[in-house]
């Protein structure tokens, strides 16, 4: 019987020791390469703001006022030094053509250029411009795919032929879903009257993938706070992905557990379909909030960690097969 109990005690203790062993596995931080499925880059007005934002408001992270910049080229340094700094080796950056051109000049080995697109100036770019930019190779992406900001549902019938261009040339399109929007930033950005929080709602989306089966899509935000309507396309749509961009940094570290162990617990293979994204747009601080936000969540093994900030958008995206080598 002594022999018995000691055997089961040592058990116990090896089980517990390997049971600490994962746990702190899983917690320990990623080290290996990124992959941001969501930059943004701007331009510099002449008193040295992001030339979107009227004023600028403040560092949503720092609460100090945000920084000023002598011109674009001081702004694109600014972020990518910060990209590299924190081992991003490829991002889809979006924006207008324009500014986005003028990052890919900067970085050709880190920036896959995204157009964004909108109803409403000055992202209102004709289908068959869109059509030439990417038979040009100067875009490889769709999105940030925006119309709520304009105060249009994503499923307007403005946007379906951006929808069927994608198809047709099998693009990526990234969709804006959710709120996923500071009430400073909307107010600062001059469409606090166009803005609509419930035309973010990514329910109507199934009418476009059911027009669209082959469309490579995904949801920006995940959907967030949406969850019942963003579990109902993901379950049904395997083709789907999403990102986890401004709400890995901005939302509360409880609520953003939640919501990722949420989705992966309902959703069979759902940890092959969240990618990472910053979001960055002026505050450089949202890369390393973001990336510390995902390191925190310590129910993910380092193979699913290594997923999200890397291997599902080097597949969704069809990068180089080494994009992600370490």
């Amino acid at each position: 019987m002594r022999r018995s109990n000691h055997s089961r005690r040592i058990a116990a203790a090896l089980i517990a020791i390997a049971a600490g062993a994962s746990a702190c596995a899983a917690a320990a931080p990623y080290r290996g390469p990124i992959v941001d499925v969501h930059v943004h880059v701007a331009g510099v007005t002449a008193d040295g703001d992001v030339d979107w934002y009227k004023p600028m408001p403040p560092n949503p992270y720092t609460g100090m006022p945000t920084e000023k910049f002598g011109n674009e080229d001081q702004l694109l340094r600014y972020l990518f030094d910060e990209l590299k700094r924190n081992r991003v080796v490829v991002a889809v950056v979006s924006n207008t053509s324009y500014h986005v051109n003028r990052a890919a000049k900067a970085y050709p080995e880190m920036v896959l250029p995204a157009l964004a697109l909108a109803p409403g100036e000055p992202y209102n770019y004709g289908v068959n411009e869109v059509r030439n930019e990417i038979r040009a190779g100067r875009v490889k992406v769709l999105g940030e795919v925006f119309p709520q900001f304009y105060g249009r549902r994503i499923t307007d019938p403005a946007m379906e032929s951006y929808y069927a261009l994608a198809e047709e040339m099998d693009v990526p399109i990234g969709i804006h879903t959710g709120v996923a929007a500071a009430a400073s930033e909307i107010e600062a950005s001059g469409l606090r009257s166009a803005f609509r929080g419930d035309f973010g709602n990514p329910a109507g989306l199934e009418d476009v993938l059911k027009r669209h089966p082959k469309l490579r899509l995904y949801l920006m935000h995940a959907g967030h706070p949406y969850f019942s309507e963003t579990y109902a396309i993901l379950q049904s749509y395997p083709n789907v992905y999403v990102d986890l961009a401004y709400i890995s940094a901005n939302l509360p570290r409880k609520e953003f557990r939640r919501y990722v162990q949420t989705l992966i617990e309902a959703i069979p293979g759902m940890d092959k379909r969240l990618m990472f994204g910053s979001d960055v747009m002026v505050w450089r601080e949202s890369i390393r909030e973001s990336i510390e936000a995902i390191d925190s969540l310590d129910f993910l093994t380092p193979a699913q960690k290594a997923d999200i900030f890397c291997n599902n958008a080097a597949r969704f995206l069809r990068l180089d097969a080494h994009t992600c080598v370490q």
